[in-house]
């Protein structure tokens, strides 16, 4: 296994109320391709984080405090050291013309990086993002200056009212649907896409302890999501316990 490189931490900025915006230097020998994701370790644990923005000195991550480890980022003073090793896993197929992009809370992270890459080419692709609130949500500028996008929130105090999936356009109209976000939205994303003839690939979530398909803590069906994924096509996922059950620290099965 890759030995994690040692990494200064640049910056962290709080950004919603459970969100942390962390920059740290780019120790990384290889660029992460959309979709891709960086195992960092703190010294006690290590985690799994998708980048927002990979430049050629620094990583920018969003990072939601949900418990000890990221917590301890949040704490992090400029200059201490981060374990990063990667990126791992299988990212975005990029070959499709007519993308719309999905993005769900903290998910809208990895969606960032994606739009940026295709918008590369000249044009902004379309992106529908959801927050819960506006208090919830991130990377607005961000996303405006790389996509043709628009807002949903739940509470209705930014852009459109309700969920994403509520407010998506025509799904005929674009050739792949890339999404990331809760498991549910995926689901509801992955049937309304195979419903529209579309394709549709997804970025999942799952506990990862080594990130490289040894220890299989992250099993799906019979995927292996920090190998074969985390970007899956919705017709890899039919039939699977997605959508039904993730996998806690232990392994063992537990509904979503």
């Amino acid at each position: 296994m890759e030995k994690p490189k040692p990494a200064r931490v640049l910056e962290v900025t709080p950004v919603a109320p459970r969100i942390d915006s962390l920059k740290v230097e780019n120790a990384l020998y290889e660029r992460p391709a959309p979709g891709q994701f960086l195992m960092l370790w703190n010294g006690r644990d290590e985690k799994p984080m998708a980048p927002y923005a990979v430049e050629r000195d620094i990583i920018s991550i969003y990072v939601k405090r949900v418990g000890p480890f990221s917590e301890s980022i949040r704490e992090m003073e400029p200059g201490t050291l981060l374990g990063v090793r990667g990126p791992y896993g299988r990212g975005f197929d990029l070959s499709f013309q007519r993308p719309l992009l999905v993005g769900g809370g903290i998910g809208a992270s990895p969606i960032l990086y994606l739009a940026s890459h295709l918008s590369l080419g000249g044009a902004k692709p379309d992106a529908f993002l959801g927050f819960n609130s506006t208090e919830d949500a991130i990377c607005l500028d961000e996303f405006e200056d790389v996509s043709q996008v628009t807002f949903c929130t739940i509470d209705s105090s930014l852009g459109l009212p309700g969920m994403v999936t509520e407010n998506l356009p025509s799904l005929e109209d674009f050739d792949c649907v890339y999404a990331c976000g809760p498991e549910g939205m995926l689901v509801a994303v992955g049937k309304m896409a195979e419903k529209a003839g579309v394709e549709c690939q997804l970025l999942v979530e799952r506990y990862f302890k080594c990130g490289i398909g040894l220890c299989g803590s992250c099993q799906l069906g019979r995927h292996i999501v920090c190998k074969d994924g985390p970007v899956f096509f919705w017709r890899e996922l039919r039939g699977t316990e997605f959508g039904r059950y993730g996998r806690d620290a232990c392994g063992l099965r537990k509904p979503i």
